[in-house]
């Protein structure tokens, strides 16, 4: 069975990888190729773009590459229509996938396609759902909440739990443990805002005895990889070459880019401090168009500012390290509330079995 996939982020790399080693598993057999990263590869799958291409990130940064991004486009639907696979899986990026779906059905392609990870039509930007509705076959969301939108759209939806309940489980930091682990991102741009308040941040905390250790992300293009690396070490600072999953379990509480890292520490049971810097016209732009109060994913599950965050000129080395030490010094029973919260979150994120139930709904997608 020849499969497209395309997916741009760390994340949606790990999702893609994971769902083609289900397929295989499940006995189908596959042809997998297209757009990806390691862990595409890992699952056999021919990698003819990388996905660094589609790291971008805000609307600011994403116009200055509009040529390249038509030309890669209309590169991936010749191909498409050339191979003419069974299926088409497109994998979070929404402002590429949603388009390539548009323009894979507007040149003949009739396919199967599913949206892995869809958009966040549920915040901002619901027109996007059109193209839900008419361009997949299937979508494959990550919270409940958001199936639930998508069905009463009319979309064709299907919902299980966050594929993170079966790879991460919560255990205590320890008595004693002083590490905070200080996560910038996966993208070359928030890395480069985030980097500076962070180190900041790290220097506070570590004249207080705590002991920051900085994440390398895998998906970082190699020279950012080595700026963040340079800085953070000439600063003092240990760089950590495992996944940023890794180093969190190893620490009593993290500092955090917005994103996937957010929901890992909250299934890992750390409480984290939440930053979030794009360029200040996407961020104008956000705030007009975005209609839900957070940023971070824990605090939508919350329905409340369980976790601080912290939205560009706000993002400060001082505030930072003082939201930090809120819950590093907190007593013990504010403690023993926080982790009991963390679990009820926990519990509304779904049911386990996730990239099984997966590959089933795609292999029937395909096969329909």
């Amino acid at each position: 069975m020849s499969l497209f996939v395309s997916c741009g982020e760390v994340s949606g790399d790990q999702y893609a990888g994971n769902l083609l080693e289900a397929l295989a598993a499940g006995g189908a057999s596959l042809s997998p190729w297209g757009m990806g990263g390691a862990s595409c590869r890992r699952a056999g799958m021919e990698v003819l773009w990388p996905m660094e291409a589609l790291q971008l990130m805000g609307v600011v940064e994403v116009l200055s590459h509009l040529p390249r991004l038509f030309r890669l486009r209309e590169e991936l639907v010749r191909e498409v229509l050339r191979r003419s696979p069974r299926g088409v899986v497109l994998v979070d990026s929404p402002d590429f996938h949603l388009p390539l779906a548009r323009r894979l059905r507007a040149s003949g392609y009739r396919g199967s396609i599913v949206n892995l990870v869809p958009p966040t039509v549920w915040a901002w930007r619901r027109g996007r759902v059109r193209t839900l509705r008419s361009c997949m076959t299937l979508c494959l969301p990550l919270f409940p909440f958001e199936h639930a939108f998508l069905t009463s759209q009319g979309c064709v939806s299907a919902f299980r739990g966050h594929p993170l309940l079966d790879e991460v489980e919560g255990s205590s930091p320890g008595e004693g443990n002083r590490q905070v682990a200080f996560l910038p991102g996966s993208r070359s741009g928030e890395v480069r805002r985030l980097l500076p308040p962070f180190l900041e941040a790290a220097g506070i905390l570590g004249s207080r005895g705590y002991r920051p250790v900085f994440s390398s992300a895998p998906g970082l293009r190699e020279e950012v990889r080595r700026d963040l690396s340079c800085r953070a070490e000439a600063a003092g600072f240990e760089v950590c070459a495992a996944s940023g999953r890794e180093l969190l379990a190893r620490s009593a509480c993290g500092v955090l880019a917005s994103g996937t890292a957010t929901l890992e520490a909250l299934l890992l049971r750390r409480p984290m401090v939440v930053a979030y810097a794009a360029h200040p016209l996407s961020m104008a732009l956000a705030r007009w168009l975005v209609r839900v109060p957070f940023c971070a994913l824990p605090n939508l599950l919350a329905g409340k500012a369980l976790f601080p965050e912290f939205l560009q000129t706000a993002v400060t080395g001082p505030a930072l390290a003082e939201a930090a030490r809120g819950f590093l010094e907190a007593p013990e029973g504010r403690r023993r509330e926080l982790d009991e919260e963390m679990d009820r979150l926990r519990d509304r994120l779904g049911e386990r079995g996730v990239y099984p139930f997966w590959a089933e709904r795609v292999a029937e997608a395909v096969a329909a």
